[in-house]
């Protein structure tokens, strides 16, 4: 667990803003924190107000095909594509003057280059201590659910007992007079 992840992967966390390294202060609250985001199945990072990313759970870095510790320093604007720019910039306003509410951005990615392009919605909620200026990001990523292909069978008549009947000329299948007990 000193590398950063509750389960002992590579990559670490880096330590919250604003403790100034201080891992003793936090505890074993650190831990817990780590372990519970591991196992959160929506995907979550925590990064510095500028985008840059502290720490990822698994679910985060499974978009990217990756683990978690790459992640660590890349910029969430490098990896999401904001629909509106507009929105971008009300939430950098929104963190300047100090307001702490959640704000959504619609976001596009693409996991790799021969990869479809995915949609959705990153929650970005300014979290820690309120004096700390600027606060630290939690983002987490809902995902768009892609539109569903029809199933190959779709468009025949349902299966009923009874109706189906072997093809023509096959011998007709007779039961067993023996039991089987």
């Amino acid at each position: 667990m000193d590398n950063g992840t509750a389960d002992g992967a590579a990559g670490g966390a880096a330590e919250p803003p604003g403790t100034d390294g201080a891992a003793g202060t936090a505890g074993p609250w650190r831990n817990h924190f780590l372990i519970l985001l591991d196992r959160i199945p929506l995907p979550v990072a925590v990064c510095h107000a500028y985008g840059e990313v502290l720490i990822a759970n698994p679910a985060m870095a499974a978009q990217w095909g990756t683990v978690p510790g790459r992640l660590r320093g890349r910029n969430l604007l490098d990896l999401f594509r904001p629909r509106d720019g507009a929105q971008v910039e009300r939430l950098t306003e929104a963190l300047r003057l100090g307001h702490r509410s959640r704000y959504p951005l619609e976001v596009r990615w693409r996991a790799g280059p021969d990869e479809a392009e995915r949609e959705g919605e990153l929650t970005v909620d300014p979290v820690g201590d309120p004096s700390l200026r600027p606060p630290a990001l939690a983002a987490l990523l809902r995902i768009a659910t892609p539109a569903r292909r029809p199933h190959p069978g779709a468009g025949r008549a349902p299966w009923r007992p009874g109706s189906w009947r072997w093809p023509p000329g096959a011998p007709p299948r007779r039961r067993s007079a023996r039991r089987w007990g």
